[in-house]
């Protein structure tokens, strides 16, 4: 993980530093070293499902979480990309083209799906459909990954209108990726090799 970077925001460019400050030298050197000392990232073996590690201790996103929470800068910069990301929240469209032949986008109304936004709470959700976006923004500035739940209704399908009751969002820290296809003794993945994810107490807090 780099200690030291920059995010770009509309209103500037802002530069940021994890950990205890170091001359540039000796954090090239260190850089360096650390990444010399990395080797393949190899799965791992849980319950014959074989999980591809986050990191090389599995736990990158949980140090990462720790790392940005305590530093001072951080967290607003990050708020203030979640805000961006957001804008003025989900719209429905179609895409379409204009008259010349250029893409555009045509906004809709669907009074059967905003019904169905409005009502993850009834539906037993814990989140909003805001806030679960919202979290999911928030992880994939973390990590760039997100993992989500589909939340099915009970009862008879006929006397659901929807099926689906709402869309939970799991954090990152929990949820690995995994296959229950043998890939011991390789090092390189795609992510679309692995079809399954377990969700655990991966750090063993």
């Amino acid at each position: 993980m780099n200690r030291r970077g920059y995010i770009k925001t509309e209103g500037g460019v802002y530069t940021y530093q994890i950990g205890d400050d170091v001359p540039a030298g000796q954090m090239v050197a260190v850089d360096l070293a650390a990444a010399a000392n990395k080797g393949p990232l190899l799965p791992l073996n849980v319950n014959g499902y074989y999980v591809y590690p986050f990191g090389q201790n599995n736990t990158e996103p949980n140090e990462a979480k720790e790392l940005i929470s305590t530093n001072r800068l951080l967290p607003g910069l990050i708020d203030k990309q979640v805000g961006m990301l957001y804008g003025r929240g989900p719209a429905l469209y179609k895409e379409s083209k204009d008259k010349d032949g250029f893409p555009s986008r045509q906004y809709i109304q669907d009074s059967e799906i905003k019904s169905w936004l409005e009502n993850w709470r009834e539906n037993g959700l814990a989140d909003d459909y805001t806030t679960y976006l919202n979290k999911c923004a928030r992880t994939f500035y973390y990590c760039e990954g997100i993992f989500s739940k589909w939340r099915f209704t009970r009862g008879s399908a006929l006397s659901k209108p929807m099926p689906v009751a709402g869309l939970e969002h799991i954090s990152v820290t929990r949820c690995r990726l995994a296959t229950s296809e043998n890939i011991t003794g390789r090092t390189d993945f795609e992510d679309y090799e692995f079809n399954k994810v377990i969700v655990g107490n991966w750090d063993g807090n």
